[in-house]
């Protein structure tokens, strides 16, 4: 009679390495002992049976996509040595790709083939989980447009090649407000209209566009406070809130006067 041996599951990170069978005599009818599914003949005795696994820790491959084109790795967990193929299934237009960023960088990864810098690669596992990310390069340049008080721009496209056209227009102003001009750094090459008019376009040049739309307010100033008329049509040369005080100094100095006068007449008479 034929007994059949079979393992399975495996536990994490465990392999199967063979049978121990006692007595080690037995006759293999399939497979052998280092054969995962096997059978043997039964002897005319007790036979005991214990499988040997040999654990052998994997690690995990992180894959960081990035913007330019998708990357794949195979496995995504793999054991110290096994092989890790990366490869680029496709590009983003105008972009082509540069190299493996491979970390930690430390022991230096060892490519079995290909290299770093070849979109087709595999590398031994390390003994340590590791991330890879590609890196890619683009000829494209980006127009940043900054928005200023007083209304609101667009510029199309964003994102452009050396000598592409780039087009420039206000899509509302607000009240009270007037496009001036757009003040672009560095100094471009107009095709459609110039720095002064709400709608142009210029030549994109070989580097990074800072655009910024300049405008004027014309809120008209407030009118100056209106001046306060007198009552009685003419100003006030005089303080007269106290005039029967001003009529009773008057008396009191022409009755002075007076005495005075009577004073000298007298002594003219009786000279």
């Amino acid at each position: 009679m034929a007994v059949t041996l079979g393992v399975s599951s495996f536990a994490t990170d465990y392999s199967f390495v063979r049978w121990d069978v006692t007595p080690s005599s037995v006759t293999w009818a399939t497979g052998s002992a280092t054969t995962q599914n096997s059978s043997f003949v039964m002897p005319a005795e007790d036979v005991t049976v214990t499988p040997v696994y040999l654990y052998a820790p994997s690690y995990n491959v992180t894959l960081n996509q990035a913007t330019g084109g998708t990357a794949t790795r195979s496995p995504a967990r793999a054991a110290e040595g096994d092989s890790v193929t990366l490869n680029i299934d496709s590009l983003v237009t105008n972009y082509s790709f540069v190299r493996w960023d491979v970390m930690p960088s430390t022991p230096p990864i060892v490519w079995t083939t290909g290299s770093a810098t070849t979109p087709s690669a595999t590398f031994n596992m390390p003994a340590s989980a590791v991330t890879v990310t590609p890196v890619y390069h683009t000829d494209m340049n980006a127009i940043t447009l900054r928005q200023a008080t007083g209304g609101t721009a667009t510029a199309s496209p964003r994102m452009a090649l050396a000598d592409e056209t780039i087009t420039l227009g206000i899509s509302s102003l607000r009240a009270n407000y007037s496009f001036v001009r757009w003040d672009v750094s560095p100094a471009v090459t107009w095709t459609a209209g110039d720095e002064t008019t709400q709608a142009a376009a210029f030549t994109m040049p070989n580097s990074t566009v800072s655009v910024r739309p300049v405008y004027r307010d014309n809120t008209p100033a407030p009118p100056p406070p209106a001046a306060t008329a007198q009552s009685g049509g003419s100003p006030r040369t005089s303080d007269d809130t106290n005039m029967p005080l001003w009529w009773l100094l008057f008396a009191y100095s022409a009755s002075g006067l007076a005495i005075i006068g009577l004073y000298h007449t007298r002594r003219r008479l009786n000279n």
